[in-house]
């Protein structure tokens, strides 16, 4: 395997864990704050990611967006979508998907 090809390949694990940092944010703060609406460009050390928080009829539809720092990574993010329900200051996250 090429040395491209691990790093792409790494770039796109790192852009999902990113993502799935704000997905945990965001389920996080909506147990303390339910006027939460999200972020953006929020840094971590192997990149950043923007989350939007929606009221549903199920929960709160939580989007987040994962991006990796790394010299490609305007073209290499990944997407999350979730429902988050909290329940008295705890919280569950359902509906997962992964770049809907």
């Amino acid at each position: 395997m090429s040395f491209s090809r691990i790093s792409m390949r790494h770039n796109a694990s790192s852009a999902l864990f990113l993502a799935d940092a704000g997905i945990q944010k965001a389920a996080h703060r909506l147990a303390l704050d339910s006027f939460y609406r999200g972020e953006r460009n929020t840094r971590l050390a192997t990149g950043s990611f923007d989350v939007t928080v929606t009221p549903g009829a199920r929960g709160y539809i939580v989007i987040s967006t994962g991006h990796p720092s790394s010299a490609i990574k305007s073209r290499l993010r990944k997407t999350i979508m979730a429902t988050v329900v909290i329940n008295s200051r705890s919280f569950r996250v359902t509906d997962w998907r992964e770049n809907p």
